[in-house]
């Protein structure tokens, strides 16, 4: 079974990154200060700190870096589990930013999303929650799913224009009056897909 996670760390310098035999894959997107950390293991006991070594800085509570809560991946189809099948992809972090009275509405229209398999999407796409903003994580080049893939699921497909503009009632706007979803422009790989 593969574990994903994500972790957030303020930044206060530059970390150091150790192997891991558990870890199958991991990145990390920086934004604003804050490195996030995503990670895919074979162990649900490896974290950030087995990994990463200096560069957060610590928090009140002692610890350095913050489990974020998962709202939205795809499912493996027909009862498979991902595997890559290309090698050297390149990790895609965004950044967006939630009304904090529309979190709980993001989170249902996503599950209504998978549950009516609505699927046509990177199968490693996923959305993780920091406050209000959210991470999105995706590989380049794409290995896409499909509801095709999905058997015995009837197919309710959402007009995209129509989810572009239901989503973006969700969204806070930025200091430029957009809501929009923001490319981190510095990722490093840390340990590539296995």
């Amino acid at each position: 079974m593969i574990y994903r996670n994500m972790y957030a760390a303020y930044t206060d310098g530059a970390p150091q990154y150790v192997e891991n035999e558990a870890v199958v894959t991991a990145s990390a997107g920086y934004a604003d200060g804050i490195t996030y950390l995503y990670m895919e293991t074979t162990d649900p006991s490896v974290g950030p700190e087995d990994i990463v070594q200096g560069g957060a800085a610590v928090l009140p509570d002692g610890s350095k870096w913050m489990h974020l809560p998962e709202i939205f991946h795809y499912y493996p189809v027909n009862g498979g589990k991902f595997r890559r099948e290309i090698s050297g992809k390149q990790p895609i972090f965004a950044l967006n930013r939630l009304e904090f009275d529309r979190i709980g509405s993001y989170v249902y229209w996503h599950y209504i999303h998978q549950e009516g398999n609505q699927y046509n999407a990177d199968r490693f796409y996923c959305i993780f929650q920091h406050g209000d903003k959210i991470i999105s994580y995706r590989e380049e080049p794409e290995e896409r799913i499909t509801w095709a893939e999905r058997e015995g699921m009837p197919y309710n497909p959402v007009d995209s224009r129509e989810w572009d503009a239901l989503m973006e009632t969700h969204f806070k706007a930025w200091p430029d009056g957009t809501k929009r979803w923001v490319q981190m422009a510095q990722v490093d790989v840390i340990c590539a897909a296995k």
